[in-house]
């Protein structure tokens, strides 16, 4: 039972915050800014993209890819696929840009940085292009895109010492393994 919990601990640690990201998240931002900031802290896409950078960019892709659909058919309706497309592509970016041995915290972070930035823009570009929404961009960055930016980075400074611990740990075990 200990191993199968070990196994998938991180698949359950990432589906609660899924769950946390819909429901708990859209209380703390304060009543007076709901009507003109539309921020979406994007919990989900801190644990891919840590995900990538601690232990496999494939890994990454793959719980990007199902995450993504997942948040596409319960939040998003409108268009299947944009963000499993994003969330995917954002995991192997993360995974791609740290393929060396060494991650100090302010690489680590400049990675969720522009990841997270990358993210924010594929999805604009896509629903732009697909005529989903017809905001500007300067509209769409000064109420959307930076303060879901800040939002997602402040969470990413919260549980970046737990999440490097576990997943340096969850990389040792799988490597033990042969995985």
């Amino acid at each position: 039972m200990k191993t199968v919990l070990q196994r998938y601990f991180y698949w359950i640690a990432l589906f609660i915050l899924f769950l946390l990201e819909g429901s708990l998240v859209p209380w703390i931002l304060p009543v007076a800014w709901q009507s003109t900031i539309h921020a979406a802290p994007h919990l989900v896409l801190v644990g891919v993209l840590f995900l990538g950078v601690f232990t496999n960019r494939h890994l990454a892709l793959f719980t990007g890819l199902a995450f993504g659909f997942l948040h596409d058919i319960v939040h998003y309706g409108i268009m299947i696929g944009v963000h499993a497309f994003a969330l995917g592509l954002c995991g192997y970016l993360a995974g791609v840009l740290t393929l060396s041995a060494r991650r100090p915290f302010v690489v680590v972070m400049t990675i969720v940085t522009v990841c997270s930035a990358c993210f924010e823009l594929a999805l604009y570009l896509i629903y732009h292009v697909f005529q989903v929404h017809s905001m500007s961009f300067n509209k769409a960055f000064t109420t959307i895109m930076l303060p879901s930016l800040l939002i997602t980075l402040l969470f990413s400074l919260v549980i970046y010492a737990p999440a490097r611990k576990l997943l340096q740990q969850f990389k040792e075990k799988s490597e033990e393994k042969g995985d």
